[in-house]
């Protein structure tokens, strides 16, 4: 048992921008990812629809894609930007059931910025507002986090850095990988205690991954934890509800 989807993956991507003199500009960027196989360590698993008698599950692709308009220009940042990602395929979460690794992960977002950036490069000032518009089998507290503070990467900070993996474009703070993990650990100690230790290993080293591929600053990792952490807590305090413990 790991945590992680470990499916083979590759990406294209193109963008467009046009910018006007006086500051205003339009761009637009979209990729689609194609996922291979994975298998699992079991014989048989049910997708949501049909018992299927084989151990390689047939991952769908996701494409995405963001709008923005805003102005630029004499430091001042003012983007207005539409996000959306759509999974070719899979099912939803079922309902009393765990997240199965073909899952649809499908959400629309909005975001709104407001940033100056002074001639010293040591300083921004950065406002925002996200709002997911509507979702589906996603986190949503690690993404409204994301999205509230807008935190850059490490490496657009200090292009000195240079990234294992391709740099993801969206907010640093907090980590998705360690709130999913975290979320998934706490969960699967509930239900299998004798190897809740296991899965904390198997958590950390998820969520440190991300600081050996020089995406994600300690910080991130750490309240990526805690905000998995608490998504898992409530998941099971939830369960318990039903007096099947």
């Amino acid at each position: 048992m790991s945590i992680g989807l470990h499916s083979r993956r590759a990406a294209a991507r193109t963008t467009l921008n046009w910018e006007s003199e006086p500051g205003l500009f339009v761009e637009g960027t979209g990729s689609y990812t194609w996922r291979g196989n994975v298998t699992l360590n079991r014989d048989a698993y049910y997708d949501g629809e049909r018992l299927v008698m084989s151990n390689e599950v047939a991952m769908p692709d996701v494409v995405d894609y963001t709008f923005r308009v805003g102005y630029w220009k004499h430091g001042l940042y003012l983007p207005v930007s539409f996000t959306r990602q759509i999974t070719a395929g899979g099912h939803d979460i079922r309902r009393q059931d765990s997240p199965f690794v073909s899952n649809r992960m499908n959400f629309s977002r909005v975001d709104v910025v407001a940033a100056y950036y002074p001639k010293s490069p040591r300083f921004v000032f950065r406002a925002g507002v996200s709002h997911i518009l509507g979702g589906r089998n996603v986190g949503k507290s690690s993404w409204r986090t994301k999205f509230y503070y807008f935190n850059p990467r490490p490496s657009q900070l200090d292009p000195s850095i240079k990234t294992r993996i391709g740099l993801p474009n969206f907010p640093s703070y907090v980590s998705g990988h360690s709130s999913f993990s975290a979320a998934a650990a706490a969960v699967l100690a509930h239900l299998f205690p004798g190897s809740a230790s296991s899965f904390e290993a198997m958590r950390d080293e998820a969520a440190i991954s991300r600081l050996y591929a020089a995406i994600h600053y300690r910080s991130d990792i750490e309240a990526g934890k805690d905000c998995g952490r608490r998504g898992g807590g409530y998941t099971v305090a939830f369960a318990r509800q039903d007096g099947a413990d």
